[in-house]
């Protein structure tokens, strides 16, 4: 994005103390006032939107002169006219200067006329532009009380410099133009109209002299309540079209297009915010008191919590619930790197051989490919990823009319294009679709992100309840009367409401107007409030009433058709109020419970150390790590490996508990481990509904039925569904997001026929002393 450079003239003459004439016919503001505010709502907008604008100010109808022409030249001439300000970039210096170091002269001055003040502004602007690329503007603001004296050759001359360097010129009148058509601006010659009554002869001339220069040279005249009126509408941050890529996009072995690529669209980031401190001492710099922060990081287990050397950090990615460690020596091996392709050949080298090729020396690993077509209707919009971009093709007749010939062709056979793309060196790879389009202009392809299979993921939900068809119509009338579009009842023509160009994201624009209202009022002046929301932006965020009004019949309906039923007072009030003894007494419960816990792994880490010590095994501490469940203790190591907080084992813990209790139910002799593996199924039910693993505990239910229903152990399946009230199949109220089960349908699971339940068998008590039987 260019640079852009701004010099405003502004009139201080006596007759700027003057109130601004209301369109009403009440006075208001004085002009100086109100030409002062459009400065500052230029700045703000700038300072806001417009980071490489710089700004200079001159002031004519002054009593002294300084200025570089009547310094250089001397004789009097250009005098009356000061330079205010140089061209600078802008800060809240500049708009500080303006707001409180303007003001009117008492006495008229003899020169400094409107002539003086344009050519002074183009000098400065001639002078820090140079030859450089600007985009250059001259704003006047001017109640035109003071006669402009000229001739032709300034008329020319000034009408030449702007058009040569490209520079355009907007005025701001006050009390004066106020009745100015587009049409006399437009008019090569304007046709002479009837004097104004309200305006006074030199503002006449001034009228004369300013219409017929903006018809000359870019320009436009703005009264002051249409140029305030500009300046308080939104703006959008300007944004330079810059190519993100420009290479070649390979179609085939020996087939290439020179393409370049631009965003379309993207999500507007809000504006970091940096910490500043209140205490550091006040400077000029905004960078003086800057808050830096420092980030350290320890071990959980260390007590001390003494920092890491940032050398022994290492990423980690997550692997499902896991997080799987990558040294730095491992990351770059591991990460994608696009290289030369078995058979590619070395004229490949220079990315040659296709037409229109962009040359890009020795370059393998930036790449856009074509993988294949398919049909649009096989690319879902719901899998788009990002914003969007636009390729056009390099400039040239070959190029253009490949480009074109493939675009054609795929909106005749309602193709997209597949293709993977590389944007830069060592860049990550893209999975992109391309949609063709005719603009205007020329054949385009718009490009989106897609995901990969990895990225992909099936989750799934319970079935809605189906709809009536008294609700599917109200649905669908309701959704006809809430159209966006509206049609005029005098033309027909249809208007449509919340167009994206007129939508502005309500939070950037109230963080901008937050920002400038600060600016012109510090907290410590005017407080702490921030002002209300712009009533524009309000009119948009909130419902239309307009709309709704319109609709209330079909509204109506829709409520009618989907009554609304009142949830539990009781579960809500239990819900909404937390009392802080509440909190105290969770906490102690939780603290004897795990207190209970670690006394009982205690008891059982004695138990395994002495039969260790019996079989010659030395013994581990109760803190040991345990990475399989073992059928001495298997409660106890099964808790063990879900509550490890150093690796997440809940995975392998669930796998080898479904184990060990197939293990008990096919080693039993006359159903001996019978209830322990009851026990194991109990703890394994509990645990999954606190991991959300419902679904799992189901399938192995399931292969439990399956496996012990008949045959050698089914007596077991027989003492499961007469015992187990407790142990049938997890339900959705239980775990609404793993599991789709009825409370109706678990209870059914575990009911066997009559004919082959009889009586439950009885089951003999293990005997806990006996453990060499299950040592393998």
């Amino acid at each position: 994005m260019n640079k852009e450079a701004i010099v405003v003239i502004l009139d201080v003459s006596p007759t700027m103390k003057k109130a601004l004439g209301g369109a009403d016919g009440e006075e208001n503001s004085s002009r100086i006032q109100v030409a002062i505010d459009s400065v500052k709502m230029l700045i703000e907008q700038k300072l806001l939107y417009s980071t490489n604008c710089e700004m200079g100010v001159v002031l004519m109808g002054t009593q002294k002169t300084d200025n570089h022409l009547a310094d250089q030249i001397g004789g009097g001439q250009y005098a009356n006219v000061t330079t205010f300000r140089a061209i600078e970039k802008l800060n809240l210096d500049a708009l500080r200067s303006v707001t409180e170091g303007i003001a009117c002269e008492d006495r008229a001055a003899t020169k400094g006329d409107m002539v003086d003040g344009l050519i002074v502004a183009m000098d400065m602007m001639a002078r820090h532009c140079g030859t450089k690329k600007y985009k250059r503007r001259i704003f006047v603001i001017t109640d035109g009380e003071r006669e402009t004296k000229y001739d032709q050759d300034d008329f020319k001359t000034i009408a030449s410099s702007m058009n040569e360097t490209d520079t355009r010129l907007n005025v701001i009148t006050l009390d004066f133009c106020e009745d100015l058509d587009e049409e006399d601006e437009e008019e090569e010659e304007p046709k002479p109209k009837v004097p104004n009554p309200n305006e006074t002869k030199p503002q006449q001339k001034n009228r004369e002299f300013l219409v017929k220069l903006t018809n000359k040279v870019k320009g436009a005249i703005f009264p002051a309540s249409v140029a305030m009126q500009i300046y308080q509408q939104f703006k959008k941050k300007e944004v330079s079209a810059r190519s993100k890529f420009r290479g070649n996009l390979d179609l085939a072995r020996n087939l290439k297009l020179a393409v370049q690529i631009f965003s379309r669209t993207r999500e507007e980031t809000f504006p970091t915010l940096k910490k500043q401190s209140l205490v550091a001492t006040e400077s000029a710099s905004a960078k003086d008191g800057l808050v830096k922060l420092d980030r350290s990081y320890a071990e959980v287990d260390d007590p001390d919590q003494a920092p890491v050397d940032p050398e022994k950090h290492t990423k980690a990615f997550q692997y499902g619930k896991q997080l799987v460690p990558v040294g730095k020596e491992n990351e770059g091996v591991l990460k994608y790197k696009g290289g030369k392709k078995d058979g590619d050949e070395d004229e490949n080298a220079t990315q040659g051989g296709g037409v229109g090729d962009v040359q890009v020396q020795g370059d393998y690993e930036r790449q856009f490919k074509l993988l294949g077509f398919t049909d649009q209707s096989k690319v879902p919009r719901h899998h788009f990823l990002g914003g969007v971009d636009i390729i056009l093709p390099v400039r040239g007749a070959k190029n253009e009319r490949a480009f074109a010939a493939m675009v054609n062709a795929m909106i005749e056979g309602h193709k997209v294009l597949i293709a993977k793309i590389i944007e830069r060196k060592n860049a990550d790879p893209k999975l992109v679709v391309l949609y063709p389009h005719i603009s205007k202009k020329k054949p385009i392809l718009y490009m989106v992100q897609l995901p990969t299979a990895e990225d992909l993921r099936d989750y799934q939900f319970p079935s809605l309840v189906p709809a009536s068809e008294e609700q599917r119509t109200a649905a669908r009338e309701l959704i006809k009367a809430l159209d966006l579009t509206r049609a005029d009842p005098e033309t027909g023509d249809t208007e449509e409401r919340l167009k994206p160009e007129l939508t502005f994201n309500p939070a950037l624009q109230y963080f901008g107007q937050v920002v400038t209202h600060r600016i012109a009022n510090p907290p410590e002046v005017a407080g702490t409030e921030l002002p209300p929301l712009n009533q524009a932006v309000a009119d948009y965020v909130r419902p239309d009433k307009e709309l709704f009004e319109e609709a209330k019949d079909e509204v109506s309906a829709f409520e009618e058709a989907f009554p609304l039923q009142p949830v539990n007072d009781d579960e809500n009030r239990k819900r909404q109020r937390v009392y802080w003894r509440d909190l105290i007494q969770r906490e102690e419960q939780k603290n004897a419970e795990e207190a209970k816990q670690a006394a009982e792994e205690a008891r059982v880490a004695a138990m395994k150390d002495k039969a260790n010590a019996e079989n010659g095994m030395l013994p581990g501490g109760p803190d040991q790590e345990v990475k399989e469940i073992t059928s001495v203790d298997p409660i106890g190591d099964f808790k063990k490996m879900v509550n490890d907080r150093k690796v997440d084992r809940v995975n392998d813990a669930i796998v080898q508990m479904a184990a060990i209790i197939e293990r008990f139910v096919k080693n039993s002799l006359k159903g001996d481990l019978y209830e322990k593996a009851l026990q194991c199924l109990q703890e394994l039910r509990a645990t999954c509904i606190k991991e959300d693993e419902g679904g799992r505990y189901n399938e192995f239910l399931h292969r439990i039925k399956k496996m012990f229903m008949t045959g050698t152990w089914c007596d077991f399946y027989q003492l499961l569904c007469a015992n187990g009230k407790h142990l049938s199949l997890v339900t959705h109220r239980e775990t609404p997001t793993s599991s789709f089960v009825t409370d109706e349908e678990s209870v059914k699971f575990l009911q066997v026929d009559q004919i082959g339940a009889g009586r439950a068998p009885e089951v003999k008590k293990p005997v806990e002393d006996d453990l060499m039987d299950e040592i393998e």
